[in-house]
């Protein structure tokens, strides 16, 4: 389950971390870059709902949105990108990138 229930212009606090986030932590070498837009999304998850934070080069943050801690972060795929709605070429060429050189499996 993937549903996008707002467009949202909430910023994050960088310095909470989940668990996860450390699980991952081999993923943070990989700076954002400008934020694009952020989305409140329902994936059915047992600890709610989750802000997804993307960014102009293709880069997704994940937080969660009771606590506000940082849960991870994604090298996104094009479809990733299309899924929010988002037609922004340069951001989904980016993700095409990212795809071809595996950076979505890190």
């Amino acid at each position: 389950m993937f549903i996008v229930k707002a467009k949202t212009n909430w910023q994050p606090d960088f310095s909470l971390k989940t668990e996860h986030y450390f699980e991952r932590v081999n993923r943070i070498i990989y700076k954002r870059g400008n934020w694009h837009q952020t989305f409140t999304i329902d994936k059915g998850h047992k600890n709610g709902w989750e802000y997804h934070v993307i960014y102009d080069n293709a880069i997704i943050d994940i937080y969660n949105v009771k606590t506000k801690k940082f849960v991870t972060r994604l090298l996104a795929r094009p479809g990733q990108i299309r899924r929010y709605g988002i037609t922004n070429d340069a951001i989904i060429k980016i993700a095409m990138e990212n795809q071809k050189q595996g950076l979505n499996k890190i």
